[in-house]
């Protein structure tokens, strides 16, 4: 072999020796990125402190309610009204008459009756005089009275009058308890039928609410809850209830049916308002945060604690919640200093100042 073979070869091997040591050499380790202090720059936060007491654990529920006394008013006869004294939204009182029919035939009736009464009346007196002499009965058996009565038609002309003065009270409409009217949608002068619904009749200071729970949720009932009535259309104002009823079935979807009681405090409630009901019941020992204090990340509840001017990440577990604090079963200890603002970015051991709340 030539020397200047020889000379190629080594060339060659020297070659790819530089080439698989460049191919192999080790990658640069990577390092994450320390949080650096810098003073005056740190993320201004508020906290407070984890309390251990009882909490104000609450549902809600969607309802509506309806007057505690309510009837649909008719007149027990048809005919053509003649005088109505109501509008919708009138006050009457017991007893007061809300709409007339025409009874001109009724009125003549009764008066018919009225001298059918009387003709019977003086047939009845002289039949005592024919028999006793006299119109005393005072001494006359009751046997003898009766008989007397029958034959002069007396008794008859009684009940027809009686009768009369019945088919003339039905073309009166009173009330039947003090309320306000409404419904009301006839005018003066139209035809009305027997058992057709002239008006209604409510009393505007008693209201029930009616709405349904889970079925889980029926033995907080039991502990004489505070219930908390609000409209859809007025959720500022609240009216204190109190359960009336519970309907001993649970339905087809895991439902219970609750009835609770309220008073009409400030005239702001109306027959068939859609309303929010809020029941409140007690939970002993449990640690509560305020509702700002927990963030979600990665799909899961999160609080941030203050530890020496650091943020720290702690995954917690809900048991309860109402309208303004969650009740944590673990995550949190009683006295811990909890971050509740600028915490939705914070990330952990972050660099914070406090500010107390």
């Amino acid at each position: 072999m030539k020397i200047h073979e020889y000379l190629y070869i080594i060339v060659s091997f020297l070659l790819v020796s530089i080439l698989a040591c460049q191919q192999t050499k080790p990658e640069e380790k990577t390092e994450k990125p320390e949080h650096k202090h810098i003073p005056g720059q740190e993320i201004i936060v508020k906290t407070t402190v984890a309390k251990q007491t009882d909490f104000n654990n609450e549902f809600i529920s969607n309802g509506k309610l309806g007057a505690i006394k309510k009837a649909g008013l008719h007149f027990l006869t048809g005919g053509l009204l003649s005088k109505i004294n109501v509008k919708n939204g009138s006050f009457v009182q017991k007893g007061q008459t809300i709409a007339q029919l025409k009874n001109t035939e009724q009125q003549n009736n009764m008066l018919t009756a009225q001298a059918a009464l009387e003709k019977a009346s003086l047939e009845k007196q002289s039949l005592l005089l024919e028999y006793a002499g006299s119109t005393d009965t005072a001494s006359l058996p009751a046997t003898i009275i009766q008989n007397l009565a029958i034959r002069s038609g007396f008794n008859s002309a009684l009940v027809e009058l009686k009768k009369a003065k019945y088919e003339l009270q039905k073309t009166t409409l009173k009330a039947p308890f003090s309320g306000k009217i409404a419904n009301l949608k006839l005018k003066a002068h139209n035809l009305i039928n027997t058992g057709d619904v002239f008006c209604t009749i409510l009393d505007n200071n008693n209201y029930e609410a009616e709405f349904y729970i889970v079925e889980n949720e029926l033995k907080f009932l039991n502990n004489k809850p505070v219930v908390k009535i609000t409209t859809i259309s007025n959720d500022s104002v609240f009216y204190k209830a109190k359960i009336s009823e519970i309907n001993p079935t649970v339905n087809k979807n895991g439902l219970v049916n609750i009835k609770a009681v309220t008073k009409n405090k400030n005239k702001g409630l109306l027959d068939g308002m859609n309303i929010k009901i809020i029941v409140n019941y007690f939970i002993p020992n449990q640690i509560i945060v305020p509702k700002n204090a927990l963030v979600i990340r990665s799909g899961k509840p999160v609080v941030f604690t203050y530890q020496n001017g650091l943020a720290k990440w702690n995954y917690v577990k809900i048991s309860a919640e109402n309208s303004t604090s969650y009740a944590l079963s673990e995550g949190i200890n009683k006295g811990d200093t909890i971050i509740v603002s600028n915490n939705l970015n914070l990330a952990h051991d972050a660099f914070v100042k406090t500010e107390s709340f």
